[in-house]
């Protein structure tokens, strides 16, 4: 899977949603997105998790921080692991490397 096939995929979900006269993106979208607006902060809610996690990162993530993450990990008690030569879409980048990860993590459980 690629960029383009993944916009091909966003672009016909937006063209049904607006020829069925609906909004094409949804209300926490519409109220999330923009360059004011992207505030989303849910480093309070992770402590609230009660369940082993796993927490993926990008080595080359440019959107969220490696110190963030791995303050979610923190406040679960869960595990963070970094995907090398991967951003911010590091199941696309390695989907490999994400699957072997999943699988050890769901065998642990």
């Amino acid at each position: 899977m690629d960029l383009g096939f993944i916009l091909r995929l966003a672009s016909s979900k937006a063209i049904a949603r607006c020829s069925h006269k609906e909004k094409i993106l949804d209300e926490w979208q519409i109220s999330a997105y923009g360059p004011f607006r992207m505030r989303l902060d849910f480093l309070p809610r992770p402590g609230q998790l009660d369940l082993p996690t796993l927490w993926i990162h990008g080595q080359d993530d440019d959107l969220v921080g490696r110190k963030e993450m791995q303050a979610a990990a923190a406040a679960t008690g869960g595990r963070l692991e970094t995907i090398p030569d991967a951003g911010h879409l590091a199941t696309l980048d390695q989907p490999e490397y994400f699957a072997d990860l999943a699988a050890e993590f769901l065998g642990q459980q």
